[in-house]
């Protein structure tokens, strides 16, 4: 079978492939996504298959802006994971008031594993009447 490909030079066990812009790397696009540089603005694939059909752009509850696609992938896009939190019609952790250390007022995440750390970061200790 000389000169028979068994599969698609740019899919290998269902994930994407492409070239880096060194010539001399191959990236999947799963790693891509893993190492937070899928559609972060920067070109890393030759073919920029990394920036292509990325979506549109929405804001989170919180004010952080993040790509559609990245909502509910199984992937914390957000250093929070505040991407997760609201999934399959459930919200993952809750959302309470901080004020910043400007005095701005924020809607803002508490993942799952910060509610029973014992480390309030909620205004009017939400938190603790949360977990009680």
């Amino acid at each position: 079978f000389f000169g028979f490909s068994i599969t698609n030079k740019d899919i290998l066990c269902g994930n994407w492939l492409c070239t880096a812009r060194n010539e001399y790397t191959i990236y999947s696009l799963d790693f891509l996504k893993r190492s937070k540089r899928y559609c972060d603005g920067h070109y890393d694939c030759l073919d920029n298959i990394d920036e292509k059909n990325c979506g549109d752009r929405v804001a989170l509850r919180s004010g952080k802006v993040v790509y559609s696609l990245s909502i509910c992938n199984d992937y914390c896009d957000t250093e929070t994971c505040e991407d997760e939190a609201v999934c399959n019609g459930l919200t993952y952790g809750m959302y309470c008031k901080r004020t910043d250390r400007t005095g701005v007022n924020h809607n803002y995440y508490v993942n799952i594993i910060e509610i029973c750390s014992g480390h309030p970061k909620c205004d009017a200790g939400e938190m603790r009447r949360t977990v009680q």
